[in-house]
């Protein structure tokens, strides 16, 4: 929570540029129906109420207890909402040429992906597949390909971790307005 207010992004849409108090695109939680994003929707450990009797600041977030929606994330498609998205070097294992991109951390997804245009700038091809996509309730078999022997670091770092399968796609779902503003990064505050 403090991470959002230092931000300031909206504790209604998870959007930046206005408080929630002035939020027009408010998210409903859907576990309980309130009117918050049902990522910020924090289960009890105890059974009842979970707020009576509780003081603002004996309400601390167990990470655990906290349920993720990927629907809620973005604000319904609004494109200045912030995602998990960290700069990273990425190369094959079989070579040292290393390409600085983007890496989209999402934890709904149970399946890693990068770009053909990516591929294309380590000189990789994969192996041709085609995959089931299903997202938001909707399936769709699309033409793919599997990238094997990848591996990324951060930026700063020499220690590279070797990647499971990748499936490549045409693009990512996200864009640059998804990104947090850099003077985050350099203060160190992620």
């Amino acid at each position: 929570m403090e991470f959002l207010k230092k931000n300031g992004v909206c504790f209604g849409c998870l959007c930046t540029g206005h408080i929630s108090k002035e939020c027009r695109k408010r998210l409903s939680c859907k576990t309980c129906g309130s009117r918050h994003p049902s990522l910020l929707h924090i289960h009890s450990k105890e059974n009842g109420d979970p707020e009576k009797g509780r003081s603002n600041s004996d309400r601390a977030v167990d990470s655990a207890l906290v349920e993720v929606q990927t629907g809620g994330l973005t604000g319904a498609g609004e494109q200045d909402c912030k995602l998990a998205i960290v700069p990273v070097k990425v190369k094959s294992s079989k070579g040292q040429r290393s390409v600085e991109t983007y890496a989209f951390l999402d934890p709904g997804s149970s399946a890693s992906f990068c770009t053909m245009g990516l591929m294309d700038k380590l000189g990789l091809s994969g192996r041709r597949t085609r995959i089931l996509l299903r997202t938001m309730g909707q399936e769709k078999v699309v033409d793919s390909c599997i990238a094997s022997d990848l591996e990324v670091a951060g930026l700063d770092s020499d220690w590279y971790c070797e990647m499971p399968k990748i499936f490549t796609q045409h693009q990512m779902p996200v864009n640059r307005g998804n990104i947090h503003d850099s003077k985050i990064w350099k203060d160190g505050h992620i």
